[in-house]
């Protein structure tokens, strides 16, 4: 903030990951970046691989705002790899501080990560996870890969009383319902052809309906 550079940290592992192996990736400035933890699938052996996460913002790294109908957004960030040629996927841990549920009104169950990949954003799948800090509720979600990545989360409802649910009219048994509404239809026909032929055709129909 103040104008000066944005939070950012690299973490790198002294070691070499084999195809299908997972690295974990930790980060102790989570309160100024979100991210505390990202544990990758190498997609190729990798040596020394590094992942960088860096906060953002419009305009530098990220060309298209996410709608607003994803909610309100807490941090954009930038993730990037090194020394990792691809990765098959990779789980981001990241924290929120519900002091900002808080003071936007906004539900932390809404709480999405979403990913940007040729300008068009994407939610990830995103699930909360238990937190080992009080000020901070965790969250969890997968990716198949890196760029500019969106916390969002959405407007709590408000708490009113939910309108009394309508009576509805017990339900008999359907073969009878049925059934009786056949009967009934047919009796009204027949009486219909009876009016109408008004002779001997209209009392054999009235016998057949009898």
């Amino acid at each position: 903030g103040g104008g000066g550079a944005l939070p950012y940290e690299n973490s790198q592992l002294k070691e070499t990951l084999a195809v299908g192996d997972t690295g974990a990736f930790a980060y102790k400035k989570y309160a100024d970046i979100a991210v505390s933890d990202i544990v990758v699938e190498a997609g190729a052996e990798a040596t020394n691989p590094s992942v960088s996460v860096k906060e953002t913002r419009l305009g530098s790294n990220v060309p298209t705002a996410i709608t607003a109908d994803a909610g309100s957004v807490y941090k954009y960030l930038s993730i990037t790899k090194a020394n990792i040629e691809t990765i098959t996927k990779a789980t981001i841990k990241f924290s929120v501080p519900n002091e900002w549920f808080t003071n936007n009104s906004l539900d932390a169950s809404t709480v999405a990560l979403n990913r940007l990949v040729s300008n068009i954003w994407t939610e990830l799948p995103t699930k909360r996870i238990s937190s080992t800090d009080a000020k901070f509720t965790s969250f969890e979600a997968t990716t198949e890969g890196f760029s500019i990545f969106a916390i969002t989360a959405e407007k709590a409802k408000a708490a009113t009383k939910p309108a009394p649910a309508p009576e509805a009219p017990k339900a008999e048994a359907p073969t009878e319902v049925t059934g009786q509404v056949t009967k009934e239809v047919a009796k009204t026909e027949v009486q219909a052809v009876s009016e109408a032929s008004k002779g001997g055709f209209g009392n054999l129909a009235k016998i057949i309906a009898g």
